[in-house]
């Protein structure tokens, strides 16, 4: 760990997470085909708090906080996604666009303090395919992203110190 080797260390640390999603969905017939359309939003936060202590009470002395720090991510996304089934065949496109916002707050040293912000549209297309007999074959391409965690955001720069524990 980037933390020197000591038994007087203390830390304490909480994650609280909460979302939800919201969709419609509507399936009808184009000329002899069915069509399926969804759309939707979602969301969700994610805080991340870290305290760290050097902690002297067991002789005596007192705990000295050395690290606050708090990381309280938004991912809002919105969704849709087509699937049209002709015959023994189900092609399906769709795509996804989220919007991440990760602010980390140094609350020791605010001039620490900073804010990232991630987008991205992720598409996905598939074709499904009925053999018969029980059998299907199944085929798809799709992107995905994955904002960065709390430890990543926190420790990215080679030239500021890391005020997380970290392995």
């Amino acid at each position: 760990m980037n933390q020197p080797d000591d038994p007087d260390v203390f830390g304490t640390s909480a994650n609280t997470v909460f979302g939800g999603t919201a969709d419609y969905r509507w399936s009808g017939l184009l000329g002899s085909a069915l069509l399926g359309l969804r759309t939707g939003i979602d969301g969700s936060t994610a805080s991340t708090q870290v305290r760290l202590f050097q902690d002297n009470t067991k002789f005596g002395g007192s705990r000295v906080q050395t690290t606050e720090v708090e990381s309280p991510i938004w991912d809002l996304a919105g969704f849709a996604t087509a699937d049209l089934t002709v015959g023994a065949a189900t092609f399906s496109a769709g795509g996804r666009f989220d919007y991440v916002r990760a602010p980390f707050f140094n609350r020791l040293d605010p001039t620490r303090d900073t804010t990232q912000t991630f987008r991205r549209f992720n598409p996905r297309v598939g074709v499904d395919v009925r053999l018969g007999g029980g059998f299907s074959a199944y085929s798809s391409y799709g992107e995905a992203f994955r904002a960065p965690s709390v430890i990543e955001l926190a420790c990215a720069d080679p030239e500021e110190p890391c005020p997380l524990p970290f392995a």
